[in-house]
């Protein structure tokens, strides 16, 4: 019995997500809402940087620093956020010996 529920949940989570992708391809997107949606990764990675402002250290500055560096010369998100903890877990252990 659990898994005919696990099941039905599983239907229903899928079709909450893939309703939307299916009526936006055959309905099709505004360019307007694409150049909008250019802009939202950039504003989910700032809110999670937002949030620790408020306790930076040491090794948070030096990977905002890095994230910053690195995302101006490439332009590439994926990138900047890695090489961010690549730097940011270097600082640290840095600062632990």
């Amino acid at each position: 019995m659990p898994w005919l529920w696990l099941l039905g949940l599983a239907a229903v989570g899928y079709t909450q997500r893939s309703v939307p992708w299916i009526l936006a391809r055959q309905i099709g997107i505004p360019p307007a809402v694409v150049n909008w949606l250019i802009y939202v990764a950039p504003a989910a990675f700032a809110t999670l940087l937002v949030t620790d402002v408020g306790r930076l250290s040491p090794a948070a500055v030096a990977s905002l620093i890095a994230a910053a560096a690195i995302s101006w010369r490439t332009r590439n998100l994926g990138l900047a956020v890695f090489g961010s903890l690549f730097v940011g877990l270097l600082s640290q252990w840095l600062a632990i010996r």
